[in-house]
């Protein structure tokens, strides 16, 4: 029983995640989608971040990559990383732009957590910085129903 119970948690979470995945998708042509269940590779994004991952690398048609583990908890949408191979081609802001609308639609809050490149995130003047590093976005709407 608690093995079936872990499982249906673990599909649930998958499901929630490939939700918020699937307009990041759509709007950036993704080809190819490898999820990382707390693997360390030596990818190219080992550098940026320190641990096990846990996330979902996804590969574009053009050849760049992004790395993003992101997840809907109650009426929050946590990105907890987002890291782009071919940095200042426009895709981190495309997909925080894409989650904001995800947030609008939907309601809730977006809370990109523990941030290490506050230079990025300031540039989101919809974005709020608290003191405990993370940014948040509340829609207008109450709740998020996924």
């Amino acid at each position: 029983m608690n093995s079936v119970y872990r499982t249906v948690t673990s599909m649930r979470k998958f499901e929630t995640r490939t939700a918020l995945l699937k307009p990041i998708v759509q709007e950036l042509s993704v080809q190819v989608i490898n999820k990382l269940n707390g693997e360390k590779y030596g990818a190219w994004y080992e550098k940026e971040t320190s641990g096990s991952l846990n996330g979902y690398e996804l590969f574009l048609q053009d050849g760049n990559r992004i790395f993003i583990d992101i997840e809907l908890k109650g009426d929050y949408v946590l990105l907890y990383k987002l890291f782009i191979k071919e940095k200042g081609t426009g895709l981190g802001s495309r997909i925080l732009n894409t989650l904001k609308q995800y947030v609008d639609d939907h309601g809730g809050t977006l809370m990109v957590c523990l941030v290490i490149n506050q230079e990025f995130f300031n540039k989101f003047d919809w974005l709020e910085f608290d003191e405990y590093q993370n940014y948040e976005y509340r829609s207008l709407k109450e709740s998020l129903m996924v």
